[in-house]
This record gives C-alpha cells, sequence and structure tokens, in this order.
C-alpha cells in the first residue's frame, strides 16, 4: 500500500491532508522516501570485478569494515559490470575432516577414486536417508528421492535440476510421480524401427517431423 493509494482510498486520512498543514508536510515528506533503500547492506558473497580502481566507475563507501559500493547488484549489472558471487560450502569441511578420519585407518584413500555407480549409495538415497546429504536433504528432495528411487548420477541431475521453483512451475507434476523404472517403452521413429534410447535425458521424441523433445539433457537417440 502506498501513500497515494492510501489517500485516495482513505477519506479519513484524505480529509486530514487537504485540512492539516501538518499532516500534509509529513505526508508529502514521506512520499520523498517512499521505495528508497531502508538500510545499507553487503551482499554476503557479492564481488565486482573491474579493470580499473572501482571508484573510477561507481561510488564507494563503507559498511563496518568492508568498502562496498553505493549501488545495488541490478544497477551495477545494468551498468555492465562484473559482478561474481564467491561462496563457501560448509559440506567442502565435512568431506575433508571425513577423508582425515578415513585416512586415519586407510592412508591411501582418495576422495576422488570412489565410484559415482555405488549402488548402496543410491539405495541409501531411495530409502529417504538424505541427512546431510548437499542438496538433497530438504523434506521436499528426500521425497523426491523416495519417489525416483534414483539408479545412477544421472538420475541425481535431473533430481537436482528439476526440483526448482522454475522447473517445477513449468510441469503438472514433481519428477517423483513419473519414476524412470515404470517406464517400459523405447521410443519409436517414425518408419517403426526402435531407436537407441537417450538414456541420459530420458527425452520423450514426438511422432512429428522435426521431433521435439521434453526434458534435459542431449538426445542420443539414433
Amino acid at each position: 500500500m502506498t501513500l497515494a493509494s492510501a489517500l485516495s482510498l482513505s477519506k479519513p486520512l484524505r480529509e486530514m491532508y487537504e485540512s492539516d498543514p501538518t499532516v500534509q508536510k509529513i505526508i508529502d515528506t514521506a512520499k520523498g522516501l517512499e521505495g528508497m533503500p531502508r538500510h545499507a547492506s553487503t551482499h554476503a558473497a557479492g564481488v565486482v570485478i573491474t579493470r580499473n580502481p572501482v571508484d573510477t566507475y561507481v561510488p564507494l563507501a563503507k559498511n563496518d569494515e568492508a568498502v562496498v559500493t553505493q549501488y545495488t547488484m541490478t544497477t551495477l549489472e545494468e551498468l555492465g559490470l562484473l559482478k561474481m558471487d564467491f561462496l563457501a560450502l560448509r559440506n567442502l569441511t565435512v568431506l575433508d575432516d571425513a577423508v582425515q578420519m578415513v585416512r586415519s585407518h586407510t592412508p591411501d584413500f582418495d576422495l576422488h577414486a570412489i565410484p559415482d555407480d555405488d549402488p548402496e549409495t543410491f539405495q541409501m538415497l531411495s530409502d529417504g536417508r538424505t541427512c546431510g546429504v548437499f542438496q538433497m536433504e530438504s523434506a521436499g528432495m528426500t521425497g523426491v528421492c523416495v519417489g525416483l528411487r534414483p539408479k545412477d548420477i544421472e538420475d541425481i541431475t535431473a533430481i537436482i535440476a528439476l526440483y526448482r521453483p522454475g522447473p517445477m512451475e513449468s510441469t503438472s507434476s514433481a519428477p517423483s510421480s513419473r519414476p524412470r523404472q515404470a517406464s517400459p517403452w523405447a521410443p519409436i521413429s517414425q518408419d517403426g524401427h526402435k531407436e537407441r534410447r537417450s538414456a541420459p535425458c530420458g527425452g520423450v521424441l514426438s511422432g512429428k517431423r522435426g521431433n521435439t523433445r521434453q526434458g534435459g539433457g542431449t538426445d542420443r537417440g539414433g
């Protein structure tokens, strides 16, 4: 509700505004402040990268001990400046701590040597035991894992990519309602021959020329 809207909708307020100079001055002053930032805040991970010193492009200020731009990130992008978000993940520390614990009894353990097709891991996710698993531990994600029952790394990629506000709004049902193992058919080309299944993306090919694909990934059908 803006002040202009309040004046048009509220007859008592409008009468006070028109009859009392003090009220009129207060509201007019407030109109000038309306919509302006309430306070100066600092983006947790945003860094502006420029060829020359940043103050040659935008005004700067100090927020506590940090030097920050006085423009918002939207304005910076409109000006053509490069803003990068550098994020730190607590999970990386958890992984490193786990590696050190394992190496205490298996010195040659290598995190990068862990296979990405471990059946027990996918069974764990399918059972809903996702606590502590990065990007998979929310209640919604856990439900998708139980419903979809991921069998390979491509399923994990699809779950993380699709269970987001944008994709979820553009589809009538969650990914968990269409488990991969419940699709016994294979794509059929126009001449009746089975094509190679595009397993990594689970694409659905239409029967028209200039076939369209629904689903993420790359069509590897023949």
